[in-house]
């Protein structure tokens, strides 16, 4: 009923942002050294490094092979990006920390059930080890993780978008999902 009453309160269509529709447009989003996959007009996909591109062709590098095209040949263009190396590193320093602060308590505790009332308690470096080991695992984590997004969309490719919509009746409650090309 809650999820009802929360999903009611609002209407929700996911889509991608707006994809360039020109060679022109691209050069806002892509420049040459960034790798792309090439979707062609025969749908065949080519994954290289842009080394021209201008507002009328696009050639990419394809293991030392130039792959190059006009921009009536080709349906779609996606961008390999790099995520953010601070967000990763950020939480995992958060949920290191936090892991290392429960250890660092059983720590002292242990200490001091074991009759260790002495200043000196582990417990301090236990939470400083797992916070350090919890960013550099967020950071390991981002750094190897890459998305394609869609870059160029020829003006008649189909897009598709996503939307939920909250399904109240006197006898149900739900979500009607629907996808829209």
């Amino acid at each position: 009923m809650t999820l009802a009453l929360a999903v009611s309160t609002c209407s929700v269509m996911a889509r991608a942002q707006d994809a360039a529709n020109t060679f022109e447009q691209l050069h806002a989003r892509v420049k040459p050294g960034d790798i792309v996959v090439v979707t062609d007009a025969e749908g065949r996909d080519v994954r290289g490094r842009i080394t021209v591109l201008s507002p009328s062709s696009l050639a990419i590098d394809v293991d030392g092979r130039t792959s190059e095209w006009i921009q009536g040949d080709v349906r779609l263009i996606r961008h390999q990006q790099r995520d953010s190396l601070v967000n990763g590193t950020l939480i995992g320093l958060g949920v290191g920390a936090g892991v290392g602060f429960g250890l660092g308590i059983g720590v002292a505790a242990t200490e001091l059930y074991g009759g260790d009332t002495s200043e000196d308690s582990d417990g301090t470096v236990v939470v400083i080890l797992g916070a350090a080991l919890g960013a550099a695992t967020g950071l390991a984590i981002d750094a190897a993780r890459r998305d394609d997004v869609v870059v160029f969309r020829a003006g008649g490719a189909p897009t598709a978008s996503l939307r939920l919509m909250p399904l109240v009746t006197p006898r149900a409650q739900g979500i009607r999902v629907a996808v829209v090309f």
